[in-house]
């Protein structure tokens, strides 16, 4: 088999089998984030990996960025991966204080979030911590208009929930809507209602059509 150095490079003999994937600007997005938010978590508990986290962290934005602009004018494409790429530079922010991360973040989310609320609004809330008074209320309004979505959500089903097609009977977007909504109600008690995010936790522990099973797998 092969073997995998620290600097990320490949080492084994001709004979070995290897298996090519293909290369998602997207995951290395998500993987850029997960990777920054670990670094600030293992600092002071594993120094040298939190380290090595950060350093891959900054690669693999650097290279999805590239990535995305070498690919094809395919506006979907790069929709689904702006928020991606919203979420590492905000990461790679708290975990550095780095003030290009600061400015690509803002770069990307206001324009985001004029596209559509719902794309970047829980990256927005992650920020807030991390932000002055003068960005909260910025983000005011594009709560509000998420409200308007949360609230035409009780005339499309009974359940007042994002009902989903996909994979996992739509579970994972649920729960990010009952996560988002929640806060959303703690940042903003004045606007959201909590009350909304019980309605995806009913969801996914039974009350949905079909039958009363539950969908939680784990917690």
């Amino acid at each position: 088999p092969y073997q995998v150095s620290k600097d990320g490079k490949y080492s084994g003999t001709p004979d070995d089998m290897w298996a090519f994937t293909s290369r998602d600007p997207g995951r290395d997005f998500n993987a850029a984030t997960m990777f920054a938010a670990a670094s600030r978590a293992l600092k002071g508990y594993n120094d040298e990996l939190a380290n090595r986290a950060l350093k891959q962290s900054k690669r693999l934005l650097k290279e999805a960025t590239e990535l995305m602009e070498k690919a094809a004018q395919d506006n979907n494409r790069r929709g689904r991966n702006a928020g991606g790429n919203i979420s590492a530079n905000l990461q790679l922010y708290i975990a550095t204080g780095e003030q290009q991360y600061l400015d690509n973040f803002n770069a990307g989310l206001w324009p985001s979030l004029e596209r559509n609320v719902n794309m970047s609004i829980m990256t927005a809330l992650d920020a807030i911590p991390y932000m002055d008074a003068e960005y909260k209320e910025k983000l005011r309004p594009y709560i509000e208009k998420y409200k308007e979505y949360v609230v035409s959500l009780e005339n499309e089903n009974p359940y007042a929930v994002p009902i989903g097609l996909g994979n996992w009977a739509g579970g994972g977007q649920i729960v990010s809507f009952g996560t988002t909504v929640c806060y959303a109600s703690m940042y903003y008690p004045d606007i959201i209602d909590k009350s909304h995010a019980y309605k995806a936790a009913e969801w996914q522990f039974g009350r949905h059509p079909y039958h009363n099973y539950s969908l939680v797998a784990a917690v």
